[in-house]
Parts: structure tokens; sequence; C-alpha cells
């Protein structure tokens, strides 16, 4: 993987979500993929539960701290990723091959599988059950989740995605 990007598109009131990956001669390929504020209202939960299922897998005798774990973890990695720039570097508009179209695929169904001490996988399928899979090294993973927090946020989508260890402020009713 070379790099991943989520963007709002407003004419869409989508984020799309585009990775390029590196081929063997140096060329890029890209794959795109839309998420939809109902499909990242769903997401959100089963990430966050994922990530603390992880912590249980790879240490059991930790599982009681599991939340505080994740946001520990989420905090040094994206500070390290922030101190390497890493955020602040353009998407590359280089990919030469699009191996599921240059049109984005509107994701249906998301599937993850995580095993002690391995990248998770991200597997993102459409309708006519298309899919992509994606292996995401932790620190990755977290990138991935702050963008599309951005993406949200951007989108104005007033989707509460608090991370696993902190509170999301509550709603307020108006009576």
């Amino acid at each position: 993987m070379h790099q991943l990007q989520v963007a709002y598109q407003a004419e869409e009131d989508r984020l799309v979500l585009r990775v390029s990956l590196k081929q063997e001669d140096g060329n890029l390929q890209e794959v795109r993929a839309w998420f939809t504020r109902r499909l990242v209202q769903r997401l959100w939960p089963a990430m966050n539960d994922l990530l603390q299922t992880k912590v249980t897998l790879e240490s059991p005798q930790a599982a009681h701290a599991k939340s505080e774990i994740v946001s520990m973890e989420r905090e040094v990695m994206l500070t390290e990723m922030r101190a390497a720039g890493s955020f602040n570097q353009p998407y590359e508009e280089k990919a030469v091959a699009y191996p599921m179209g240059e049109v984005p695929m509107l994701v249906h169904t998301v599937n993850f599988k995580a095993d002690p001490n391995q990248p998770i996988e991200l597997a993102l399928q459409d309708a006519a059950g298309r899919s992509i899979a994606l292996n995401l090294a932790p620190a990755l993973f977290h990138a991935f989740s702050e963008l599309l927090r951005d993406g949200v946020k951007t989108a104005e989508w007033n989707l509460e995605l608090p991370v696993p260890g902190t509170t999301a402020p509550r709603s307020t009713a108006l009576n």
C-alpha cells in the first residue's frame, strides 16, 4: 500500500476512499470506494469493537483495560505519524491502472478479520459482490479511522465518532 485518502465529495454527499498501491514496476494502481453516512455510522462501532477484541487476543491479561489500551495506542501511533509528516503529504494523482474501475464502488458490506499479531483485514464489498481487501497494520488502521473522522467532520454529518477510552459528548434533547 502506498497511500490512503478519505475525502468528502459534496455533490455525492459521500466519502470517497482512495487507496494507491505500488506495483513491482513502480507504477501506481488505485482502488476507490464510496462510504455513505449510514455505512460510517454502522462501521464506526464495529471498528472500535475490533480494536478492543484485538487487544484481548494479543494480551488476554490486559482485557480489563482494552479501551484504554486502544486509546493510548491510537494516540501514540497518530502522534508518530504526524511527526513524520504522514498526514501532510498530498495524495499522488499518478495512478496508471484502476483494477476496480475509475468510478468508486459503493460499499454495501464491510467485513473484518483480526488475528493476534497480524494486520487487520478490512474487506469492502458492493451489492454486486465485488470486493477490495486491505491489510492494515495497526498504525494504518488508526490512520484510516482518523481520516474517516476528518471526512465526517468535513461532511458535517453530525455523527459522533468516539474512540475507545474516551467519552462521547452527551446529546441534549430539546423540549
